[in-house]
C-alpha cells in the first residue's frame, strides 16, 4: 500500500497546483525503471479520476482505482485481462470486496465488511450462479458461523457455529424437508459426537461417539424407530470392525459380524434368544458367505453346514436323523440341488446317493445297503415319477432284478434267479383280475414254462408247460387260503386227468376224459389220501 498512498499523495499535490484538467492523464514511472508503470486520469477539478498501475512490471495494467469527487470508490485487480478481485469502498473504508476465483469471468465470492470489524463472505462454490455457502467472521477474522448447501439444491441445509475459531456444533437437514436431522457437537474443535433424527420425535436413531481426534470409534443405531438402541457398531480407522444387533432388547447380542476393511468376515447368531450361538457364518475376501454352520435343533452342537463358492449355494452337509453324525449332503451347481449322498452308518462312504433333475426331483437313486462299497440298487425317475428299479443281488456286478413301473405304480419285476446274467422269471402286476402273476421261461426260449397267478399275495392259479411245447398242459388251483384244491392235466394221447383235493390237501377223487369229449369215463375215489375203487364208463 506504500505505492498507492504515494501516487495518491503525488496525484492531491498536482491538484492543489490549479488549472483545467478535464480528462488530462498523467503517466508517471514509479520504480525507476524507465518504464511509465502509473497512469491517471483526472476530472475538470483536477482531482483523481482514474489511477491504472503495473504493480509487477511486467508492462501491462493489473490495477485500477476508481474515485469519486477525488475520493477512492472501487479498485479492480486484473489477470488476463479479466477483473478477478474488485474491492468497494465508502468513506475511505472497504466494505466489500468480489473475487472470481476460478478466472471463468464471473465472480463466485463476495465479501461485506461490517463496521465493527467483522465480515460475512458468500462463496459459488460449484459456478452455477447460486451461492452455496455464507460464512461470518469476528474482528479478528475467526469464524463464528456457517451455512452450507452441501447437495447443490440451491438450498443452505447446513448450519454450523463456532467458539473461538473452532467448530462447536453443526446442523444439518439431509433430507430436505427444512429441518435440521444430523447435529454433530464438537470438543475442542473436533466432533464429540453426533446425533441424527430423521423423524424429527426428538428421538435420534443413530449416535456417533468420536475419539479425541475426532475419529468415530462407537455408533449406536436404532432402525425401528422404538427409541432403543439395538445396533452397536465399534469403530476403527473410519470402517467398521464389529457390529452387535440386539433386536429383542434383552441386553444380549443375537447377532455380531466382524468386519475388515469393510468387509464382512465372520458372524454369529442366537436365532432362538437362549444366548447361546446356534449360527456362525464365515464370508471370503468380497464380503460374501462362505461357509454357513448352523445348530438347527439348538442343542448346542452344529447339525447343518453349507458352503458356499462366489456367493452361491455349493453343498450343504446336514445331521438329518439328530444321531450327531452328519450324514446326509447335498450339491448344487449353479444354485440349484443336482446330488445328494447319505452315509449312514458314518464309515466316510455314502451309501445312498441321489441324483436330482434340474427341477430338484429325484432322477437316479442309487444305494450300497450291505456297505460294500458298491452300489447294487438302483431307481430311475422321469419327471420325478419312478420308472424303474434295477439290483446287483450277488454283488456280481450284473443286475439280477428289474422292476419297471408305470405311472409310479409297479408293473413288472424281471428276475435272473440262477445268475446266468438273463431274467429267466417275470412277474406282472398289471393283468386285469389278478394282484400278480409270476411267469418263468428257464430255457429262455421267449415261451414260459410255468405261470402263478394270486390275489392278495395267494397263489391261486399256477399253470405249467410239461412238455416244452408252448402250450401249458397242467393247471393247479388253490382256494383263498392258498390250498391245493384241483389239478387239470392234459396228458396227450391218454386224454385229460383231473384231481380234486380235500381240505388237507389229499386227493379225494379223480377224473379221466380219454376222449376229450369233455365227459369223463373213469373215475377214482380215494380215502384219506389212497385209492379205493375206480369207476369206468364202457358206454
Amino acid at each position: 500500500m506504500h505505492g498507492f498512498w504515494g501516487a495518491a499523495l503525488f496525484f492531491v499535490i498536482l491538484a492543489l497546483q490549479g488549472g483545467s484538467w478535464g480528462g488530462e492523464r498523467v503517466l508517471q514511472d514509479t520504480n525507476g525503471d524507465g518504464r511509465k508503470d502509473q497512469t491517471a486520469v483526472l476530472d475538470r477539478q483536477g482531482r483523481i479520476e482514474r489511477l491504472e498501475r503495473d504493480t509487477d512490471a511486467d508492462g501491462a495494467i493489473d490495477t485500477v482505482q476508481y474515485y469519486r469527487e477525488g475520493a477512492l470508490a472501487r479498485v479492480e485487480r486484473l489477470g488476463d485481462g479479466i477483473v478477478q478481485v474488485r474491492e468497494i469502498y465508502e468513506d475511505g473504508r472497504r466494505v466489500a470486496t468480489e473475487r472470481d476465483t476460478d478466472r471463468d469471468g464471473r465472480f463466485d465470492t463476495w465479501d461485506t465488511f461490517e463496521s465493527g470489524g467483522g465480515m460475512s463472505r458468500k462463496e459459488d462454490r460449484n459456478g452455477d450462479g447460486t451461492v452455496d455457502r455464507i460464512t461470518r467472521y469476528d474482528p479478528d477474522g475467526l469464524p463464528v458461523e456457517l451455512s452450507e448447501d452441501t447437495t447443490g439444491d440451491g438450498r443452505l441445509d447446513t448450519v454450523c457455529r463456532y467458539e473461538a475459531g473452532n467448530p462447536a456444533e453443526c446442523a444439518k437437514d439431509t433430507d430436505e424437508d427444512g429441518v435440521p436431522d444430523t447435529r454433530v457437537i464438537y470438543r475442542g474443535g473436533r466432533p464429540y459426537e453426533k446425533r441424527v433424527d430423521e423423524d424429527h420425535d426428538g428421538r435420534p436413531e443413530r449416535i456417533v461417539r468420536y475419539d479425541s481426534a475426532g475419529h468415530p470409534v462407537v455408533a449406536r443405531e436404532d432402525r425401528n424407530g422404538d427409541g432403543r438402541f439395538e445396533i452397536l457398531d465399534r469403530i476403527e480407522d473410519d470402517s467398521v470392525i464389529s457390529r452387535e444387533e440386539d433386536h429383542d432388547g434383552d441386553g444380549r447380542p443375537e447377532r455380531v459380524t466382524l468386519f475388515q476393511n469393510g468387509r464382512p468376515v465372520s458372524q454369529k447368531q442366537d436365532t432362538d434368544g437362549d444366548g447361546g450361538w446356534d449360527i456362525f457364518v464365515r464370508y471370503d475376501a468380497r464380503g460374501r458367505p462362505a461357509q454357513m454352520m448352523e445348530d438347527t435343533r439348538h442343542r448346542g452342537k452344529v447339525d447343518r453346514i453349507r458352503v458356499f463358492r462366489e456367493g452361491k449355494l455349493l453343498r450343504v452337509t446336514y445331521d438329518a436323523d439328530g444321531d450327531g453324525t452328519l450324514e446326509t449332503v447335498t450339491h448344487f451347481t449353479n444354485g440349484r440341488p443336482d446330488l445328494q449322498t447319505l452315509d449312514r452308518d458314518a464309515d466316510g462312504r455314502p451309501d445312498l446317493r441321489i441324483r436330482l433333475d434340474k427341477q430338484g426331483r429325484k432322477r437316479i437313486v442309487e444305494e450300497d445297503a450291505d456297505r460294500d462299497g458298491r452300489w447294487e440298487t438302483r431307481q430311475f425317475y422321469r419327471e420325478g415319477v419312478l420308472v424303474r428299479v434295477e439290483k446287483d443281488r450277488d454283488g456280481d456286478g450284473r443286475v439280477d432284478l428289474q422292476a419297471l413301473y408305470v405311472e409310479g405304480g409297479k408293473a413288472e419285476v424281471l428276475s435272473d434267479q440262477d445268475r446266468d446274467g438273463r431274467f429267466e422269471t417275470r412277474t406282472r402286476f398289471n393283468v386285469r383280475g389278478w394282484s400278480s402273476v409270476v411267469e418263468t421261461d428257464a430255457d429262455g426260449d421267449g415261451r414260459p414254462e410255468s405261470r402263478a397267478f394270486f390275489r392278495k399275495d395267494t397263489l391261486r392259479l399256477r399253470e405249467e408247460d410239461t412238455d416244452r411245447d408252448g402250450v401249458f398242459d397242467r393247471r393247479e388251483r388253490f382256494d383263498v387260503r392258498g390250498r391245493l384244491t384241483r389239478t387239470e392235466e392234459d396228458q396227450g394221447p391218454g386224454g385229460r386227468m383231473i384231481w380234486i383235493y380235500d381240505d388237507k390237501g389229499r386227493v379225494g377223487r379223480a377224473e379221466r376224459d380219454t376222449d376229450r369229449d369233455g365227459s369223463p369215463e373213469l373215475w377214482y375215489e380215494y380215502v384219506e389220501g389212497r385209492l379205493r375203487r375206480v369207476l369206468e364208463d364202457t358206454n
